[in-house]
């Protein structure tokens, strides 16, 4: 066997393994009208009867390191191109697409965007309602000759522009690394199991089992057969605990134990509209909820008392659907009770159907230092399906903001009872 670097393909290897660990995070978050396909349209997708959301995985796995992109990788123009062809030029609203890597945005040579930012973190800005025209000219330059570029040349409303791709498309370049992610599904498959009943500490072999299933299944002949439903992983769980389970039903009977465990929290709470006179601040959420149009977390920071989480509610109330909130205000310091009630989270997120959206409330100290990577997988894992609204002290770097696949202006000051300001906005 050689010993030279060169000569080496663990990195491709381990790259591959990634891409299954991605793919794994997408099946344990399917829904029962979901399907999941592996290595078809891109390296995985899932679609419903409305959606098609693809994702092409780059692990920049070499022994450099993670690799950064910008709009002139090769890799990034050739998945724009095939998801413009797939959507036929945007006309068609169910696919979307996902491009995931680890190294972060780089800047494009001979491109300028606004604020020195890289062209793909400023397309997050100008989809949320910044100017279009640096994207315009970097898009028109970049694929001069091909379809979107005509298309750009074409002068396309900015509505359009939105409607059609920028806001089809999510960066995601500081995905979490292989171990990060890789503890981020097993307490996913543990929570399973512990609805289930069963033994959490089966989370590392059911782990190894699923990756097992998806390995067989991405290499099936047959594009058709390259499928997986929330029932295959229920099934390949079950069958992944085994003789265990046998073991615990059997004791269950013996002892008159119950099936489950209660699983209510302390922490986490269903939101409801908050009461009292909330009159001057409802036009004040509808803003907010419009600057931060497909932004996949919104970050409202500011001073204690000014009226940060009541904000928060009066969005998740105008966004509908069913939400969920974690109040971490007691546990800042308290960094294994914060894991704790983040658990009670995700548990609480399984056991709903579909969580429109969740709350978390006043997150700080060392309360984010423990749950920053688990946040940042909870934002990759929504994929434009779940809200995140966020309220802390104080205001989220930029490099945090980009690692939740935000731009700057997801986050907004709360400067008291009065008026917001994004942080977008601030800086022109």
């Amino acid at each position: 066997m050689t010993t030279s670097s060169k000569g080496q393909a663990w990195y491709v290897l381990r790259g591959y393994r990634y891409q299954l660990l991605q793919s794994l995070d997408a099946w344990l978050r399917l829904q029962p009208s979901e399907i999941l396909w592996l290595e078809t349209e891109e390296d995985f997708s899932i679609t419903s009867a409305t959606t098609a959301l693809d994702a092409q995985v780059k692990s920049s796995a070499a022994a450099s390191g993670p690799r950064s992109h910008s709009l002139k990788s090769t890799d990034v123009r050739a998945a724009l191109s095939r998801f413009w062809t797939r959507s036929a030029q945007g006309l068609d609203e169910k696919p979307y697409l996902a491009f995931i890597a680890k190294g972060g945005a780089a800047h494009e040579q001979g491109l300028v965007f606004p604020d020195g930012l890289p062209g793909i973190e400023y397309w997050g800005v100008a989809a949320s309602g910044a100017d279009t025209t640096p994207i315009r000219v970097a898009l028109a330059t970049l694929f001069e000759g091909e379809p979107l570029g005509d298309w750009i040349r074409g002068n396309p409303s900015d509505d359009e522009l939105r409607v059609r791709l920028l806001r089809r498309v999510r960066w995601m370049l500081r995905a979490l690394d292989e171990n990060a992610l890789s503890e981020l599904i097993r307490d996913k498959i543990a929570e399973l199991y512990l609805l289930k009943g069963f033994l959490v500490t089966l989370a590392d072999e059911a782990q190894r089992s699923l990756l097992d299933r998806l390995l067989e299944t991405a290499s099936q002949p047959s594009a058709e057969n390259r499928r997986l439903t929330a029932i295959d992983l229920h099934r390949s769980l079950e069958l992944a605990a085994g003789p265990t389970v046998a073991l615990q039903t059997a004791a269950r009977a013996f002892t008159g134990l119950p099936g489950a465990p209660n699983v209510d929290g302390l922490f986490v709470t269903r939101v409801n509209p908050p009461t009292g006179n909330t009159i001057s601040r409802i036009a004040t959420a509808g803003d907010i909820l419009e600057r931060s149009r497909g932004q996949p977390v919104i970050w409202l920071h500011g001073a204690h008392g000014t009226g940060k989480s009541t904000l928060a509610r009066l969005i998740a109330a105008q966004s509908g659907g069913v939400w969920l909130e974690i109040d971490l205000r007691t546990l800042q310091d308290d960094p294994k009770a914060a894991l704790t009630a983040w658990r009670e989270l995700v548990s609480a997120i399984i056991r709903t159907a579909r969580a429109d959206g969740v709350i978390i409330d006043d997150l700080g100290g060392l309360a984010l230092q423990a749950l920053r990577n688990r946040l940042v997988g909870l934002a990759e894992a929504s994929l434009f399906q779940t809200r995140i609204i966020v309220t802390s002290t104080y205001e989220p770097s930029g490099a945090l903001l980009s690692e939740l696949g935000a731009s700057p202006a997801a986050a907004v000051t709360r400067g008291g009872f009065g008026g917001i300001q994004s942080q977008h906005r601030r800086r022109h």
